[in-house]
């Protein structure tokens, strides 16, 4: 089924309109953002949620195609209403799959990034004896996956410590460093979950050939944010989340296989046939949230209109602006990679309880963190494209007011 019929079969003509008006104000960004803001539900509500990182907010149209989903799947035969759709799934998963340079045939959608790893993880082979490499700044889940492939496959994991105020010159030599010919997996964070350092993911791959490992990119925070591709970096295995920049449904994501690939990687017992070529093979779950999965489509085609390269100028916008107004601030210590996007923090110079209250006390948000080497509690700030300049001074007054 044809992209826009099925909008308008599904929502009503109403829609269609709002989605035009985005793509002609994609050369207007003041107008542009606007408009977006009023897709969103009411951004300047009590709480000011600066926690995009974790999950972001679900746009008023994709929750609308959401509902009426799950209803419509709710008065037909089990199974009915969700096989009847199956073109429009291929054809979402297409769509998906070209934000990243790569074909549908090579994705899989899963309920997160988590279980995306899980799956790589849990379905490995590896020769024994091998080295998994690993560093501080990636995802504490995906190091727990990892560790339990190593003591399966009787390999070692080695988890390196790195220091984001190094060039990206050094980051590469200190990967280089522990890198030898026995490793077997390369993990790679596309963007780290703490500091929103965007690494050099494709040197890292090239670096990880030469010793002929494997490379798996933890992209949780990439999807949606800023531009990037999979057949680019040439990696061999992409696992993301859709609920953080994407706009998806709450417990949505992809798991992206190279091709030639997929026959390596053991998918899950309940697939009759585990070894098999075909990126179904991860879709042997059983019964899940069928509504969902159709409704990701209403998100593609959000974020087709506002158009990625718009939305990674604009949170680099937000994050310049929130940071600077820090610089000379006696209490906050900004941490701001050196290249970045939607996602940075700070550090703070006084006791962490009374700084937590205050921030709850105003109704701001922030997701806290731990950074792995410095062992110091950290703020992340995070931002959605549905907010605004004026939510951002709000933030910076109260963390100004803070005595």
């Amino acid at each position: 089924m044809e992209r826009r019929s099925f909008m308008h079969l599904l929502l009503g003509s109403t829609i269609i309109p709002e989605f035009d008006a985005l793509r002609d104000f994609q050369d207007n960004p003041r107008n542009l953002w606007r408009s977006v803001r009023k897709m969103f539900p009411d951004a300047s509500s009590e709480w000011l949620n600066f926690n995009n990182g974790s999950a972001g907010m679900v746009s008023k149209v994709v929750m609308k195609a959401f509902q009426e989903n799950l209803e419509k799947m709710n008065q037909e035969p089990p199974y009915q209403y969700f096989l009847s759709f199956q073109d429009y799934l291929n054809e979402t998963k297409n769509g998906l799959a070209s934000l990243i340079g790569a074909s549908g045939k090579n994705i899989s959608l899963t309920r997160n990034t988590t279980e995306a790893i899980n799956y790589i993880s849990q379905g490995l082979v590896l020769k024994n004896g091998g080295q998994i490499l690993t560093a501080n700044h990636d995802y504490p889940q995906a190091l727990n996956s990892l560790e339990k492939a190593a003591q399966r496959n009787n390999n070692k994991l080695k988890t390196i410590q790195l220091n984001f105020q190094e060039s990206e010159e050094e980051i590469i030599r200190t990967y280089e460093s522990h890198l030898k010919e026995n490793t077997s997996v390369l993990l790679i964070t596309a963007q780290t979950h703490r500091e929103g350092q965007i690494m050099p993911v494709k040197k890292l791959v090239n670096l990880a050939k030469k010793y002929n490992a494997l490379t798996l990119v933890d992209a949780a925070h990439a999807y949606g944010q800023y531009p990037h591709s999979v057949t680019d970096w040439d990696c061999d295995f992409y696992c993301t989340s859709l609920h953080k920049w994407f706009g998806a449904p709450h417990g949505s994501g992809i798991l992206y296989i190279k091709e030639g690939m997929v026959e390596t990687i053991k998918g899950p017992d309940s697939c009759p046939d585990p070894f098999s070529a075909e990126m179904n093979k991860f879709t042997y779950l059983g019964t899940r949230s069928f509504a969902q999965e159709v409704s990701i489509g209403t998100a593609l085609d959000l974020m087709n209109n506002i158009g990625l390269e718009n939305k990674f100028k604009r949170h680099k916008e937000m994050t310049e602006y929130w940071t600077k107004s820090f610089v000379d601030n006696e209490i906050i210590d900004i941490i701001k990679p050196e290249k970045f996007g939607a996602v940075a923090g700070f550090n703070i110079n006084v006791k962490a309880k009374p700084f937590k209250e205050h921030l709850k006390n105003n109704k701001v948000y922030l997701k806290i963190v731990r950074a792995a080497k410095a062992k110091k509690t950290s703020f992340r700030v995070s931002p959605g494209i549905y907010h605004n300049f004026k939510d951002l001074d709000r933030f910076i007054d109260v963390i100004k007011s803070f005595q």
